[in-house]
């Protein structure tokens, strides 16, 4: 221990201390396959205040230079908050889709359950030109590593390659490599968990790793505004493939792009009553969509509150996404809307209608 105390200066205390290992030595190639579409996920919206411990980790991450922000990449990921046991959030990046257009390193890894502590991926630099394909998107905006990140696949023949670099002869001989967390990391680039899969705290002291599956609703809606009505037609389906449809009338008339907001506005109170944590929300209104996503702006002042309610009921959900479809994929909604909007003249229909 004195020996230690003696030398502290050598070591390396935090990460601003720790160069990485020289390019020349070890970088993470990617070797994406050039007949595989580049993917950019769906944009996830988080609890409010989930936000501000994301931008937290974002802002170290940045410190220490471990990503840098890029602005028109080809491949975007999402970011996946993640409650450790602290209570402290651990932001991980789901890289799935990079994962499956790489192919499989087959440098070979002598001893299979070795394990490399997780700052060894963080001293090794991503090769430039592979950066931007680790985009990733965050309240703060899209940035992509500098260094390899250990949800990668190959991380761990990248590590053995590298300490093969540095100890050469010496390796097996009179020096031993510990990796911390290799095999598990490994397992996990190659066997990616579902994205609808959750973690229970069932046995919140015991070391149990349980997984019950939760796929998210879906909830298509739709709006039509004709001369002689307006209808709104939203279509939930349960996890089981269950159908549940809605059609409303709406007493007053409005432009088409009222009629889409007030039927996703319609579907995002039911969704709320119903407690969903999970919704994967469709509809064929590029301009609702996008708007929401923050992809257009709001220009029409009469659509701004219908977009600020939007905002706020998508708040109460725990997670969503929103996904712009093709009207042919929206069938079913669109005719909920129709059916209504094609009924005119209900102030002439009895209040009590007898159904026998």
């Amino acid at each position: 221990m004195a020996l230690l105390h003696e030398y502290r200066d050598i070591f390396a205390w935090n990460y601003t201390e720790m160069p990485g290992l020289d390019p020349r030595v070890a970088v993470h190639k990617l070797a994406v396959h050039p007949s595989v579409r580049p993917v950019k996920q769906s944009q996830r919206r988080f609890r409010p205040e989930l936000v501000p411990e994301i931008e937290k980790v974002v802002d170290k991450l940045i410190a220490v230079n471990f990503i840098r922000e890029v602005k028109y990449p080809s491949w975007i990921a999402n970011i996946v908050p993640v409650k450790k046991k602290t209570g402290q959030i651990r932001v991980c990046v789901d890289l799935r889709d990079l994962n499956k257009a790489c192919p499989k390193d087959d440098f070979p890894l002598p001893i299979t359950e070795l394990m490399v502590d997780a700052t060894t991926a963080n001293q090794i630099r991503m090769d430039p030109k592979d950066e931007e394909l680790t985009a990733f998107r965050t309240p703060k905006g899209i940035f992509c590593y500098k260094v390899m990140s250990f949800g990668l696949k190959n991380v761990g023949a990248t590590c053995q390659r590298a300490m093969q670099n540095i100890f050469d002869d010496f390796l097996h001989k009179r020096v031993e490599c510990y990796v911390d967390d290799l095999a598990l990391a490994n397992f996990l680039a190659d066997h990616p968990v579902p994205a609808e899969w959750e973690l229970t705290e069932d046995f919140p002291d015991e070391e149990i790793f349980l997984v019950e599956v939760f796929p998210p609703w879906e909830m298509y809606f739709d709006g039509v505004a004709r001369r002689n009505g307006v209808g709104t037609g939203v279509l939930f389906v349960s996890p089981k493939k269950d159908l549940l449809p809605y059609s409303f009338a709406l007493t007053q008339t409005c432009s088409n792009n009222e009629a889409e907001y007030q039927a996703l506005l319609l579907g995002l109170n039911i969704a709320v009553e119903m407690q969903l944590s999970q919704l994967n929300i469709y509809g064929d209104s590029a301009l609702v969509i996008k708007q929401l996503t923050g992809e257009f702006e709001v220009k029409k002042p009469e659509l701004t509150p219908f977009w600020r309610h939007a905002g706020e009921l998508l708040a109460q959900i725990p997670e969503t996404s929103l996904h712009h479809v093709p009207r042919s994929e929206n069938g079913p909604a669109d005719a909920l809307a129709g059916i209504v909007a094609s009924l005119a003249h209900f102030d002439q229909w009895p209040n009590q209608i007898p159904i026998c």
